[in-house]
């Protein structure tokens, strides 16, 4: 029985869907069989281009969801499509599609695109706080505007702050090149952490940075995880196909390129890659544009499999139908702090990893730490062909190799991490 009571500010949760929910989703979800009841304070229904209404029944019926209006351009957006006033872009096999409206206008806020949601949500975590009691306020970034909107509401009930960075401030910020606008997010970060009793982290490498930068802090490293609930109620299905995995969104920060690269040339130059090797993406393409990018390797429906977003569940399927899983990251200064969300449900799919992303980052480390598969750069494309080679000559001797056991994932179950926030909380109340 829940005993204390938390609200949680996320912009991003169901029915959205993507990587981007599932770690609210699972605190919420779990946050009661450890003595702490949420309600989630997040935004009304925004222009964006994936929807997963089952998410919603994963939360126990007594937790309260709490949406508020916004002025970002998503929901504008969405408000627009509504009345019929903006038709927008359409998603499709191209993958050209961007859910954030146009590029020029997201850039005009401060400290990101949602900035318009704060005043509403502001206005509505008040209410709530006036008309509730609680013990702690729980804010999660992207975006940074969640955290000062919980900053706002902690500054004036006095009640405890503690916030979670699902990826580094920094990172989110770099889309602003200017010296002044990086100078006001160091200004703003360091006052939303001065205010928190605690900070929550998502890799080591993330943790150690902030150390670095505030020692004072009191911080706690809970990583992204699976629910093996999730994984629940498949039948194995069987094919002959060296079938690779890509789950989630290619953009600037997880390029295409290397791998399509790598890929095609072993499609023209081995015959029986050629044959038995298939590519399969599930998601969305932002920032390129697909078809283009598959003439540009000669590549076809022959070898590639096109998918735009489905729901959680039917992703899961696809992970454990492949053979390898696909990882990519690189192309920003601070992605070495990055850890992608779907790394965990890659280990929990036990099926071998190529992991296209920084030697010395968080996620190539995690690959290692588990031995769940092979890390190479995303410059070395030459390292990247042997090794692709390598894993489909090991596929065809029947020898992907042994992969983490269970007792060595439990650490990474959502339920376990859960376990851990609900401690954490108590610490920062003083209990």
């Amino acid at each position: 029985m829940a005993e204390k009571r938390v609200l949680i500010i996320a912009y991003y949760f169901p029915p959205l869907g993507g990587a981007g929910v599932q770690r609210i989703l699972k605190f919420a979800k779990y946050l009661p069989e450890f003595g702490w009841e949420p309600t989630v304070l997040t935004v009304k229904n925004i222009s964006y281009p994936a929807r997963d209404e089952a998410l919603l029944k994963e939360l126990p019926p007594a937790i309260r969801v709490v949406r508020s209006g916004s002025l970002d351009p998503q929901r504008i957006l969405y408000l627009l499509k509504r009345a019929s006033l903006f038709q927008g872009e359409k998603t499709g096999k191209t993958g050209a599609k961007s859910g954030s409206g146009p590029g020029w206008l997201t850039r005009l806020f401060f400290p990101d695109s949602k900035n318009g949601w704060i005043p509403f949500a502001r206005m509505r975590g008040r209410s709530l706080l006036k008309k509730q009691e609680f013990d702690l306020i729980f804010s999660s970034s992207p975006p940074v505007s969640s955290h000062m909107i919980a900053y706002h509401l902690s500054k004036i009930t006095g009640k405890p702050l503690v916030v979670d960075f699902r990826d580094p401030w920094e990172l989110l910020s770099e889309t602003d090149s200017g010296s002044w606008c990086r100078r006001l997010h160091e200004r703003l970060q360091k006052k939303v952490l001065a205010r928190a009793k605690g900070v929550v982290a998502v890799n080591g490498f993330m943790a150690e940075d902030l150390r670095k930068k505030f020692n004072d802090i009191r911080l706690e490293m809970i990583p992204n995880g699976f629910d093996s609930v999730d994984f629940e109620g498949f039948k194995p299905e069987v094919t002959d196909k060296f079938e690779i995995v890509y789950l989630g969104t290619f953009n600037l920060w997880n390029n295409p390129n290397p791998f399509l690269q790598a890929f095609s040339e072993l499609v023209r130059e081995n015959r029986e890659f050629a044959e038995k090797a298939q590519f399969t993406r599930v998601g969305f393409v932002l920032n390129w544009n697909w078809n283009a990018l598959l003439e540009k390797y000669g590549l076809d429906d022959k070898n590639v499999i096109s998918l735009d977003y489905v729901p959680h569940r039917e992703s899961i399927k696809h992970l454990l139908r492949s053979k390898l899983l696909l990882l990519t990251a690189g192309g920003k200064k601070k992605s070495v702090l990055h850890t992608p969300g779907k790394i965990y449900e890659y280990l929990a799919a036990r099926k071998p990893i190529l992991a296209i992303v920084p030697q010395d980052g968080a996620a190539a480390e995690l690959v290692r730490k588990y031995k769940a598969g092979t890390a190479v750069d995303p410059n070395d494309q030459t390292g990247m062909k042997k090794e692709l080679l390598s894993l489909f000559e090991r596929y065809r001797e029947n020898n992907l190799g042994n992969l983490p056991s269970n007792s060595e994932l439990s650490q990474l179950e959502r339920r376990n991490q859960t376990q851990r926030l609900a401690e954490f909380f108590n610490r920062c109340i003083g209990e």
